[in-house]
Order: C-alpha cells, then structure tokens, then sequence
C-alpha cells in the first residue's frame, strides 16, 4: 500500500490520514480520493510507530502540528473529511 501516487510538494502543508482494518486499508492526502487496497496485512507483535521515517531510512524534514490515533477504523469520508 503507498500514497505514491499523490506526491506531496516541498516546503506546503499536508494533511495525511490513514485507516486499517482486517483486509481493508486506506489513505487520503489533502482531502482528496482515497486510496484503497483490500489485500495485505500488518505484522502481530507491533509495539513502534515511527512518525515521520520512512522504511527506506529517510526522514521527514518538518514539524508534525497534529497527530490523532482512533482505536478503530475511520471511513474513507472520514478520512477526506480530516484531511481536507
């Protein structure tokens, strides 16, 4: 699952969100249409959330204003609707 196919631009504000459930996941950037996949799955024994790194090593280069977690799966209109 990637946001690849909205790039974010240097320097501007983003708004991500991102929701997971059993088979579903998705992500909006900028209140815009989410992204979608219903294969995948998350890893059992998860206890890190690292904010702002990527896998590939690199890290974000900005403050995080905000940062919200929901203890359930939020709709993709939530989801638009947080970002927008």
């Amino acid at each position: 699952f990637s946001q690849s196919r909205s790039p974010v631009t240097s320097g501007a504000r983003t708004k991500a969100a991102l929701a997971y459930a059993s088979g579903a996941f998705a992500g909006v950037l900028n209140g815009g249409t989410p992204i979608t996949a219903a294969s995948g799955s998350l890893p059992s024994g998860l206890n890190t959330a690292r904010i702002g790194s990527h896998r590939d090593g690199t890290a974000l280069n900005a403050a995080i204003a905000r940062l919200r977690y929901y203890n359930t799966a939020l709709t993709n209109a939530q989801l638009q609707a947080l970002t927008a």
